[in-house]
This record gives structure tokens, C-alpha cells and sequence, in this order.
């Protein structure tokens, strides 16, 4: 905008100004959010990724960003995600999943249109950004590949995140050279991140076996 007081303004005596006066100002323009992470349309994000949200200006005032808490119905996270947010600054918000985000999962976040900024400037349409969590996979096999493995030897395997037990045992076999299905039992360690095997009886000398994981595995989360 730009104000003028041309030459012709003259006091109540009839003195007039030297010459005239303008000067110019800008509006605030709207909020905006300038950055997320995780990024839109990003996939492996890890499970312990906190949900970060930047604006171009501040959102709250400069006195305790803390004490403001989260965002009151404007951060619309679905599938829905139990957690807490606080402001790290003025101007960035970041929310904590309490137990963290479930792996294999696509998100999709709203910022929702109508959060103010401390001008009073607005968000004029939501923000919306998705990204995709880490799948499971496996880390090792003991015994490795194409390796020996003693008759009467366990199998582990050994997984980059714990993993639903029902699901996994499922999703499991070990088979002989005619494709018939070896029984055994299984035992979990490391906090469900290696799957133990063990043969109900002893395997056959000389024979080749084939253990397997199918992609049915999921996460414990």
C-alpha cells in the first residue's frame, strides 16, 4: 500500500507543507507451512520418527512455546497415531508417537486451513503431505546360505525390527528336497527380532533343505 499527503494539506492558519509526504507498507501474507519431515511422498522412514511441522512465521508467542501444547484439532494425523506435541519454537511444531509409528504403514498428515499465525494471518488451504514407514526385513540367516547345518542344529533368523509372532511362525517353513514340510518348534529372542526353528527330529544326512519367510511376516506393531 502507499499513503500520500500531497502539498495542498495546510494547517488550520493556512500554512501549507513543504512538499508532499508518501511512504509505502506491506501486508503480513499468509501463513504458510515450509517444511515437514518426514517429506511428502517419502517411504523407509523409520518407526521412531517424530512428525515435524515448520511455518513461515510464528504461530505462538515468543513468551513460552512449551506451555502451547499441540496444535488443537489443526494436525490431523490418519491412520490415527497416540502421541504428544510441543513446540520446539515459535514457528516449528513436532509430535512425538508414543509408541511409535506402526512399520509398513502409509501416513497421511492435514494441516488443517484457518491456523492462525500471531498476526492473525491465516492458513488459507490445508497442507497435506503422506509418506511411508520401513518395511520388515530380514538382517541374516544362521546358518547362512548354501551353508552346512548340523542334523540336529536350530535355524535363526534374524529380523531389522520386532515381529508379530502368529504371523511370522505362519509365514515360515523349512522344507525338504521333495517339498514336504519339516515340523519343529519355535523360540523367539532379542526382543522378537530372531525367530528360532528347531527341527521336531533329527534331519537327514546329506539332504538339502529350503527355509523360507513369506512377505505374509508382519511387524509387531
Amino acid at each position: 500500500y502507499r499513503v500520500e499527503v500531497s502539498d495542498k494539506a495546510a494547517s488550520k492558519t493556512g500554512l501549507k507543507i513543504q512538499e508532499p509526504v508518501s511512504y509505502y507498507f506491506k501486508t503480513t501474507g499468509y501463513l504458510q507451512v515450509t517444511d515437514t519431515q518426514p517429506s511428502d511422498e517419502v517411504s523407509d522412514v523409520p518407526v521412531d520418527s517424530p512428525i515435524t511441522v515448520s511455518f513461515n512465521r510464528p504461530v505462538i508467542a515468543l513468551e513460552s512455546p512449551s506451555a502451547a501444547g499441540a496444535i488443537p484439532d489443526s494436525l490431523v494425523i490418519s491412520p490415527t497415531v497416540a502421541g504428544a506435541g510441543e513446540w520446539i519454537n515459535t514457528a516449528i511444531y513436532r509430535f512425538t508417537p508414543s509408541e511409535g509409528l506402526a512399520a509398513s504403514t502409509t501416513y497421511t498428515v492435514v494441516v488443517k486451513a484457518g491456523l492462525e499465525d500471531t498476526t492473525g494471518s491465516a492458513l488459507v488451504e490445508d497442507h497435506v503431505f503422506s509418506f511411508r514407514t520401513v518395511d520388515p526385513t530380514i538382517l541374516n540367516w544362521l546358518p547362512e546360505n548354501n551353508l552346512m547345518l548340523g542334523v540336529e542344529s536350530p535355524i535363526t533368523v534374524t529380523f531389522s525390527m520386532p515381529m508379530d509372532r502368529r504371523s511370522t511362525e505362519a509365514a515360515f517353513s523349512l522344507t525338504e528336497e521333495n517339498g514336504e514340510r519339516v515340523p519343529g518348534h519355535f523360540t523367539w529372542m532379542q526382543s522378537d527380532t530372531v525367530l528360532g526353528f528347531k527341527p521336531a527330529n533329527a534331519l537327514t544326512f546329506g539332504s538339502t533343505y529350503q527355509a523360507e519367510v513369506e512377505a505374509t511376516a508382519k511387524p509387531a506393531n
